[in-house]
């Protein structure tokens, strides 16, 4: 990808047509460039995201363009007890929010890099619900199913049935 430049920018110069389109380019998509922001950054309105997202930290909400997304939504929690009834201090969980499309009952693979190692019911914890709409949103129960121990990764299955619904998740984890 491109990188923003400030090559042949001087102060007195004349300002060449090149100097102003490379941002504007950028900033309404036309090419892609590679921009770091560095400080503060507030936007007001939503904010569409395609790929992935990583945050040791975010509040707010993300909406996604894509069948299968994770998204962090992350803020210090403390409500998992640990073995013995005790509590994790805050910023101890992770909270990941994301939708997929099921074809024939069964999600792709949801594969968040945040799980990458952690083990389903012991160091990650999924629930998932059709999307209002759905051909059978309260008749069939939906599974999830680590693809294998350990791999951070998991499929959502509709029990009993093979439709095509849209369903959501959330993911709790250890950070």
């Amino acid at each position: 990808m491109a990188v923003l430049s400030k090559s042949g920018i001087t102060s007195g110069a004349t300002v060449q047509p090149g100097h102003v389109t490379q941002s504007v380019d950028a900033f309404t998509g036309i090419t892609r460039y590679d921009i770091t922001l560095s400080g503060s950054f507030t936007t007001t309105g939503s904010i569409n995201v395609t790929g992935s997202v990583t945050s040791s930290f975010f509040t707010g909400s993300l909406i996604g363009n894509s069948t299968t997304s994770t998204y962090v939504v992350s803020t210090p929690q403390n409500y998992l007890p640990n073995p013995g009834g005790t509590f994790l201090g805050p910023g101890n969980l992770g909270l990941l929010a994301g939708a997929s499309k099921l074809s024939s009952g069964v999600s792709p693979v949801i594969n968040p890099t945040a799980l990458t190692g952690k083990v389903l019911q012991t160091q990650y914890w999924v629930t998932a619900t059709k999307v209002s709409g759905s051909t059978s949103p309260g008749n069939n129960a939906l599974m999830i199913q680590e693809t294998a121990p350990g791999a951070g990764s998991f499929f959502i299955k509709d029990i009993g049935a093979s439709t095509n619904d849209d369903v959501n998740f959330i993911v709790v984890y250890l950070q």
